[in-house]
């Protein structure tokens, strides 16, 4: 027999036994995990003591390990050479630069226009009434 909680092996006439009239029978190998299942009403599978855990951990890693090596298949098909990929970073920087260059054009006036006085025309602003001059 084996305990519905933890796992463990049990010999014959040891442990706890619970009988439900719907004719479910659960064994325990210990009060521990009888009032870790019944009263406390936690899952096997998120206690680490437990073979349960253990059982389902390995199956989580090993599905992580599958899609590892599918990452690394990938990675090694599209395998480009290191100049390749610094010319790769060499244009996206260029690119930015570039984007960047354009919203300073269209933001601000060049140096040279503001030492020459020349700048864009302002937007008229209302001017306040003065007290008194109405």
């Amino acid at each position: 027999m084996k305990c519905n909680f933890c796992g463990t092996d049990m010999a014959k006439g040891i442990g706890i036994l619970h009988a439900y009239r719907d004719g479910t029978v659960y064994s325990f190998c210990s009060r521990k995990c009888e009032t870790n299942m019944l009263k406390l009403k936690r899952k096997p599978q998120k206690v680490k003591w437990t073979a349960r855990y253990h059982e389902e951990k390995a199956i989580r890693m090993h599905g992580k390990e599958k899609k590892e090596k599918a990452v690394k298949k990938e990675q090694v098909k599209a395998k480009t050479t290191r100049a390749e990929r610094k010319a790769k970073r060499e244009e996206k920087k260029k690119a930015i630069k570039a984007k960047k260059k354009a919203m300073r054009k269209g933001a601000k006036p060049k140096k040279a226009e503001k030492k020459a006085g020349v700048s864009a025309p302002k937007a008229a602003t209302p001017q306040k009434a003065k007290k008194g001059a109405e």
